[in-house]
Protein backbone atom coordinates (compact mmCIF):
# COMPACT_ATOMS: atom_id res chain seq x y z
CA UNK A 1 0.00 0.00 0.00
CA UNK A 2 1.52 3.38 -1.08
CA UNK A 3 0.53 6.87 0.06
CA UNK A 4 1.95 9.92 -1.70
CA UNK A 5 1.90 13.59 -0.69
CA UNK A 6 3.52 16.74 -2.05
CA UNK A 7 5.99 18.76 0.09
CA UNK A 8 8.23 21.79 -0.54
CA UNK A 9 11.84 21.53 0.58
CA UNK A 10 14.07 24.58 -0.01
CA UNK A 11 11.59 25.96 -2.43
CA UNK A 12 11.69 22.79 -4.49
CA UNK A 13 8.57 20.61 -4.71
CA UNK A 14 9.05 16.97 -3.78
CA UNK A 15 6.79 13.95 -3.65
CA UNK A 16 6.83 12.13 -0.35
CA UNK A 17 5.73 8.52 -0.47
CA UNK A 18 5.07 6.01 2.29
CA UNK A 19 4.74 2.33 1.53
CA UNK A 20 3.45 -0.32 3.85
CA UNK A 21 3.25 -4.10 3.52
CA UNK A 22 -0.42 -5.00 3.92
CA UNK A 23 -0.14 -8.62 2.76
CA UNK A 24 -1.34 -10.02 6.06
CA UNK A 25 -4.30 -7.65 6.18
CA UNK A 26 -5.31 -8.62 2.65
CA UNK A 27 -5.04 -12.30 3.52
CA UNK A 28 -7.21 -11.69 6.60
CA UNK A 29 -9.81 -9.80 4.54
CA UNK A 30 -9.88 -12.58 1.97
CA UNK A 31 -10.32 -15.20 4.68
CA UNK A 32 -13.19 -13.21 6.21
CA UNK A 33 -14.82 -13.00 2.79
CA UNK A 34 -14.41 -16.77 2.25
CA UNK A 35 -15.87 -17.45 5.69
CA UNK A 36 -18.86 -15.24 4.95
CA UNK A 37 -19.43 -17.01 1.64
CA UNK A 38 -19.24 -20.41 3.34
CA UNK A 39 -21.77 -19.25 5.93
CA UNK A 40 -24.13 -18.00 3.22
CA UNK A 41 -23.80 -21.29 1.34
CA UNK A 42 -24.38 -23.31 4.50
CA UNK A 43 -27.55 -21.34 5.22
CA UNK A 44 -28.87 -21.95 1.71
CA UNK A 45 -28.13 -25.68 1.83
CA UNK A 46 -29.53 -26.03 5.33
CA UNK A 47 -32.62 -23.85 4.69
CA UNK A 48 -31.57 -21.86 7.73
CA UNK A 49 -31.55 -18.12 8.30
CA UNK A 50 -30.15 -16.07 11.14
CA UNK A 51 -31.76 -13.04 12.71
CA UNK A 52 -31.38 -10.36 15.34
CA UNK A 53 -34.16 -8.43 17.07
CA UNK A 54 -33.79 -5.23 19.05
CA UNK A 55 -35.85 -5.82 22.20
CA UNK A 56 -36.71 -2.15 22.70
CA UNK A 57 -37.75 -1.29 19.13
CA UNK A 58 -38.52 -4.74 17.66
CA UNK A 59 -36.32 -3.78 14.71
CA UNK A 60 -35.06 -6.85 12.89
CA UNK A 61 -31.85 -7.72 11.10
CA UNK A 62 -32.26 -10.76 8.87
CA UNK A 63 -29.80 -12.69 6.77
CA UNK A 64 -30.68 -13.09 3.08
CA UNK A 65 -31.75 -16.68 3.68
CA UNK A 66 -34.05 -15.58 6.49
CA UNK A 67 -35.84 -13.28 4.05
CA UNK A 68 -36.15 -16.11 1.52
CA UNK A 69 -37.42 -18.44 4.23
CA UNK A 70 -40.48 -16.25 4.80
CA UNK A 71 -40.97 -15.53 1.11
CA UNK A 72 -39.47 -12.03 0.90
CA UNK A 73 -36.63 -10.59 -1.12
CA UNK A 74 -33.54 -9.62 0.90
CA UNK A 75 -34.00 -6.13 2.30
CA UNK A 76 -37.79 -6.08 1.79
CA UNK A 77 -39.24 -3.49 4.21
CA UNK A 78 -42.08 -5.91 4.98
CA UNK A 79 -39.64 -7.98 6.99
CA UNK A 80 -40.94 -6.66 10.32
CA UNK A 81 -41.58 -8.40 13.62
CA UNK A 82 -45.31 -7.74 13.37
CA UNK A 83 -45.49 -9.25 9.88
CA UNK A 84 -43.43 -12.21 10.99
CA UNK A 85 -45.81 -12.92 13.90
CA UNK A 86 -48.74 -12.70 11.49
CA UNK A 87 -47.19 -15.54 9.47
CA UNK A 88 -46.95 -17.83 12.51
CA UNK A 89 -49.86 -20.27 12.80
CA UNK A 90 -52.52 -18.83 15.15
CA UNK A 91 -52.31 -21.93 17.37
CA UNK A 92 -48.54 -21.49 17.74
CA UNK A 93 -48.35 -17.71 17.94
CA UNK A 94 -49.06 -17.47 21.66
CA UNK A 95 -46.42 -20.09 22.42
CA UNK A 96 -43.79 -18.21 20.40
CA UNK A 97 -44.59 -14.92 22.11
CA UNK A 98 -44.51 -16.50 25.58
CA UNK A 99 -41.21 -18.25 24.99
CA UNK A 100 -39.72 -15.00 23.74
CA UNK A 101 -41.01 -13.05 26.74
CA UNK A 102 -39.75 -15.73 29.15
CA UNK A 103 -36.34 -15.69 27.47
CA UNK A 104 -36.08 -11.92 27.82
CA UNK A 105 -37.19 -11.89 31.46
CA UNK A 106 -35.21 -14.97 32.46
CA UNK A 107 -32.21 -14.49 30.22
CA UNK A 108 -32.36 -18.09 29.00
CA UNK A 109 -31.93 -19.42 25.50
CA UNK A 110 -34.79 -21.35 23.94
CA UNK A 111 -35.54 -23.73 21.11
CA UNK A 112 -39.00 -24.12 19.61
CA UNK A 113 -40.84 -25.60 16.65
CA UNK A 114 -43.78 -23.75 15.14
CA UNK A 115 -45.84 -23.65 11.97
CA UNK A 116 -45.55 -20.75 9.56
CA UNK A 117 -47.71 -19.79 6.56
CA UNK A 118 -45.75 -18.21 3.72
CA UNK A 119 -47.95 -15.73 1.90
CA UNK A 120 -45.83 -15.61 -1.26
CA UNK A 121 -46.58 -19.17 -2.39
CA UNK A 122 -49.11 -20.33 0.20
CA UNK A 123 -46.68 -22.88 1.62
CA UNK A 124 -47.15 -24.12 5.16
CA UNK A 125 -43.79 -24.69 6.82
CA UNK A 126 -42.54 -26.17 10.05
CA UNK A 127 -39.79 -24.01 11.53
CA UNK A 128 -37.27 -24.90 14.22
CA UNK A 129 -36.02 -21.71 15.87
CA UNK A 130 -33.37 -21.07 18.49
CA UNK A 131 -32.60 -17.81 20.25
CA UNK A 132 -30.59 -16.33 23.07
CA UNK A 133 -30.59 -12.99 24.82
CA UNK A 134 -27.70 -10.55 24.40
CA UNK A 135 -27.12 -7.89 27.04
CA UNK A 136 -25.82 -4.32 26.93
CA UNK A 137 -22.76 -3.21 28.94
CA UNK A 138 -25.02 -2.61 31.97
CA UNK A 139 -26.30 -6.18 31.86
CA UNK A 140 -29.79 -5.35 30.62
CA UNK A 141 -31.46 -7.47 27.90
CA UNK A 142 -30.66 -5.69 24.66
CA UNK A 143 -31.12 -8.04 21.71
CA UNK A 144 -32.38 -11.46 20.77
CA UNK A 145 -30.22 -13.34 18.28
CA UNK A 146 -31.08 -16.66 16.78
CA UNK A 147 -31.66 -18.95 13.83
CA UNK A 148 -34.71 -20.30 12.00
CA UNK A 149 -34.60 -23.50 9.96
CA UNK A 150 -37.19 -24.95 7.60
CA UNK A 151 -37.65 -28.58 8.76
CA UNK A 152 -40.84 -29.25 6.79
CA UNK A 153 -39.35 -32.09 4.73
CA UNK A 154 -37.85 -33.65 7.84
CA UNK A 155 -41.25 -33.56 9.54
CA UNK A 156 -42.92 -35.15 6.52
CA UNK A 157 -40.39 -38.00 6.65
CA UNK A 158 -40.82 -38.37 10.43
CA UNK A 159 -44.61 -38.49 10.04
CA UNK A 160 -44.34 -41.09 7.27
CA UNK A 161 -42.02 -43.24 9.39
CA UNK A 162 -44.33 -42.93 12.40
CA UNK A 163 -47.36 -43.92 10.30
CA UNK A 164 -45.43 -46.87 8.85
CA UNK A 165 -44.44 -47.96 12.35
CA UNK A 166 -48.03 -47.68 13.60
CA UNK A 167 -49.25 -49.65 10.58
CA UNK A 168 -46.66 -52.36 11.21
CA UNK A 169 -47.60 -52.54 14.89
CA UNK A 170 -51.29 -52.78 13.96
CA UNK A 171 -50.47 -55.53 11.45
CA UNK A 172 -48.56 -57.43 14.14
CA UNK A 173 -51.48 -57.13 16.56
CA UNK A 174 -53.85 -58.35 13.87
CA UNK A 175 -51.52 -61.24 13.09
CA UNK A 176 -51.26 -62.18 16.76
CA UNK A 177 -55.05 -62.11 17.12
CA UNK A 178 -55.43 -64.19 13.96
CA UNK A 179 -52.93 -66.78 15.17
CA UNK A 180 -54.60 -66.99 18.56
CA UNK A 181 -58.01 -67.49 16.91
CA UNK A 182 -56.55 -70.00 14.46
CA UNK A 183 -54.92 -71.94 17.28
CA UNK A 184 -58.23 -72.13 19.11
CA UNK A 185 -60.14 -73.19 15.97
CA UNK A 186 -57.57 -75.90 15.20
CA UNK A 187 -57.34 -77.25 18.72
CA UNK A 188 -61.10 -77.51 19.32
CA UNK A 189 -61.85 -80.28 16.75
CA UNK A 190 -58.47 -81.93 17.37
CA UNK A 191 -59.21 -82.21 21.07
CA UNK A 192 -62.53 -83.87 20.38
CA UNK A 193 -60.97 -86.28 17.87
CA UNK A 194 -58.17 -87.16 20.29
CA UNK A 195 -60.52 -87.73 23.24
CA UNK A 196 -62.86 -90.00 21.31
CA UNK A 197 -59.95 -91.89 19.74
CA UNK A 198 -58.41 -92.56 23.15
CA UNK A 199 -61.74 -93.84 24.51
CA UNK A 200 -62.15 -96.17 21.53
CA UNK A 201 -58.59 -97.40 21.89
CA UNK A 202 -58.99 -98.09 25.63
CA UNK A 203 -61.94 -100.42 25.06
CA UNK A 204 -63.81 -98.84 27.93
CA UNK A 205 -66.38 -97.20 25.68
CA UNK A 206 -69.82 -98.76 25.79
CA UNK A 207 -70.89 -100.30 22.45
CA UNK A 208 -73.83 -97.90 22.33
CA UNK A 209 -71.33 -95.00 22.30
CA UNK A 210 -69.20 -96.30 19.44
CA UNK A 211 -71.32 -94.87 16.66
CA UNK A 212 -71.59 -91.38 18.24
CA UNK A 213 -67.82 -91.47 18.86
CA UNK A 214 -67.04 -92.27 15.24
CA UNK A 215 -69.49 -89.61 14.13
CA UNK A 216 -67.80 -87.03 16.39
CA UNK A 217 -64.39 -88.00 14.99
CA UNK A 218 -65.70 -87.64 11.43
CA UNK A 219 -67.28 -84.27 12.16
CA UNK A 220 -64.07 -83.04 13.79
CA UNK A 221 -62.02 -84.20 10.80
CA UNK A 222 -64.43 -82.50 8.37
CA UNK A 223 -64.32 -79.28 10.38
CA UNK A 224 -60.54 -79.43 10.37
CA UNK A 225 -60.49 -80.01 6.64
CA UNK A 226 -62.85 -77.09 6.04
CA UNK A 227 -60.71 -74.77 8.20
CA UNK A 228 -57.57 -75.72 6.30
CA UNK A 229 -59.35 -75.21 2.98
CA UNK A 230 -60.51 -71.77 4.08
CA UNK A 231 -56.95 -70.86 5.04
CA UNK A 232 -55.54 -72.01 1.73
CA UNK A 233 -58.18 -70.07 -0.18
Amino acid sequence: EIHASGIILGGVPHVHTVSRDITERKHAEQEIERTQQRLIRAEILGHMGNWERNISTNALIWSDEMYRLVGLKPGDPNGTYANFLAMVHPEDRGMVKKLTADAISGGKAYSVEYRLHREKDGADLVIRATAEVMRDPKGNPDRLVGTAQDITEQKVIEDALREAKEAAEKANRTKDLFLATLSHELRTPLTAILNWAQLLKSGRLAPSKTKPALQAIEEGALAQNQLISDLLD
